[in-house]
């Protein structure tokens, strides 16, 4: 019987120390990095999804909105235009998890067809966004 309890000890341990291990390579960090882009500049949009990435990267949850001309980032009918990189660095950032927001009114203002028009695994811009925006632990940025 004092054999088991030994190993029974022993898995224990490993256990403990392999959660341990795990949770100190991808850490979760408390907070939400809120990035909103307004720009269809390509240096700035790329600039944006970058950042997204490096705070996705280090544990923060990561929500992107898509307004103004930034929803131009969310349009599949160009595959090939200036933000094509940085629209696929988005998807990426989706696969992985992140909620990525877009005004659908100035979605319609581009001429886009909703949400025909748009990426895979974008969501529909909600008026709840706003409560996100103002939680004590976010942190919006604006590009």
């Amino acid at each position: 019987m004092q054999r088991y309890s030994r190993w029974i000890g022993v898995i224990v341990l490993a256990t403990i120390a392999g959660v341990l291990w795990l949770s100190a390579q991808s850490p979760k960090r408390s907070g939400t990095y809120y990035v909103y882009i307004l720009s269809d500049d390509p240096w700035r949009v790329s600039t944006a999804v970058t950042m997204a990435s490096v705070a996705k990267s280090r544990g923060y949850e990561v929500i992107v909105h898509l307004s103004a001309r930034g929803v131009k980032l969310a349009d599949k009918r160009n595959p090939n235009d200036a933000l094509a990189e940085a629209r696929q660095n988005l998807q990426a950032l989706i696969r992985e998890g992140v909620k990525v927001y877009v005004c659908p009114r100035n979605s319609a203002r581009a001429g886009m067809k909703v949400p025909d028009d748009w990426i895979s695994g974008v969501l529909r811009g909600v008026p709840e966004t706003v409560d996100i925006q103002m939680r004590h632990d976010t942190q919006v940025v604006t590009f």
